[in-house]
């Protein structure tokens, strides 16, 4: 399956709208170009003023959270009055579902991040740590754009986008890009958001990798909590269509309970080979109860991959055996 996506993460900065970060932070990343990888780098921007020196990034695998390699940023000084952009070639860099980055200075982290979902680091500087994952997410991005990372000049967070015209080792005019605020998914009317099935899509894969989509369901799995998946499953009415799944993933840490009527505005990709809307904060529960409550739908086990996609986190009930 391909890449999980969402619009929008958002990471609270320790400074004022108006100052420019007194952190370092990986600003921009380029991972998965169409077809044979290349030109893939990371980019870090540094405060007014300070250096690159000593910077690193660690990159780690998703797949047992150990680093398979480290990036030492090249010396570079920023103004005394204005932020630097320092980038780093990353031949190799792994394409996701998911992998990690970890931005380290005089070996103590500064921020560990991963994209297509989350990392739980089990050796290197980030080892005992779970990564956050940027919200977009590249599948095959052509040659010349990226991932970048922008200050929000409202509100002076920093918000992740989606692939657009790199601007490798420069620093982004944040004062000129405002960014879109959170949305309420409950002002969108019931009936007036994206079918879950149409987010789901017939294939393997979500036909809608990438955009934007407010949809709205019951939540049939709550999976939040310690030891849990950092999500929950939301399933809708339906669109009368047996080759689409009525259920998703959703990626969100915003509380909910199992039976609440939720709404979500986020963005599809996949991961793990499952079909997720990423929504770090724009989840809300809903109090006009406008949907009845799923019904489960019957799963004759063993079932095929066929069978499993078309029921893809829906609530599910073991069918009667046959006579």
């Amino acid at each position: 399956m391909g890449a999980t996506a969402v619009s929008l993460a958002v990471v609270a900065l320790p400074a004022l709208a108006s100052a420019a970060p007194t952190a370092p932070y990986v600003s921009e990343v380029h991972y998965d170009d169409t077809g044979a990888d290349s030109g893939e780098f990371v980019e870090v921007t540094i405060p007014p003023g300070t250096t690159s020196a000593g910077l690193s990034v660690v990159l780690y695998n998703g797949a047992g959270g150990a680093p398979y390699a480290t990036l030492d940023l090249p010396a570079v000084p920023a103004p005394a009055g204005a932020p630097g952009a320092v980038a780093v070639d990353a031949p190799g860099l792994q394409n996701g579902s998911p992998d990690g980055l970890a931005l380290v200075q005089g070996g103590a982290v500064v921020e560990f991040l991963s994209y297509e979902g989350v990392v739980a680091a089990t050796s290197g500087p980030a080892a005992g740590t779970t990564s956050t994952d940027i919200g977009v997410a590249e599948d095959g991005v052509p040659e010349g754009r990226s991932l970048s990372r922008l200050v929000d000049t409202g509100t002076g967070e920093l918000r992740w986008q989606a692939a657009a015209p790199s601007t490798r080792g420069v620093v982004d005019p944040a004062t000129t890009r405002p960014q879109v605020p959170a949305t309420d998914p409950c002002g969108v009317p019931a009936g007036g958001g994206t079918a879950i099935g149409a987010v789901q899509g017939s294939g393997a894969a979500t036909p809608l990798a990438g955009r934007t989509v407010t949809v709205r369901g019951t939540v049939v799995g709550d999976l939040q909590g310690e030891g849990g998946l950092e999500g929950f499953h939301l399933q809708d009415a339906g669109d009368d269509d047996a080759a689409t799944s009525d259920g998703v993933f959703v990626l969100s840490t915003v509380p909910v309970a199992l039976g609440d009527e939720v709404a979500v505005t986020g963005v599809p990709g996949e991961s793990h080979g499952q079909t997720q809307v990423t929504a770090p904060t724009d989840v809300a529960v809903c109090g006009d109860d406008l949907l009845p409550e799923p019904g489960a739908a019957p799963l004759d086990l063993p079932a095929g991959d066929d069978v499993r996609e078309r029921l893809e986190g829906m609530r599910v009930e073991p069918a009667d055996p046959s006579p």
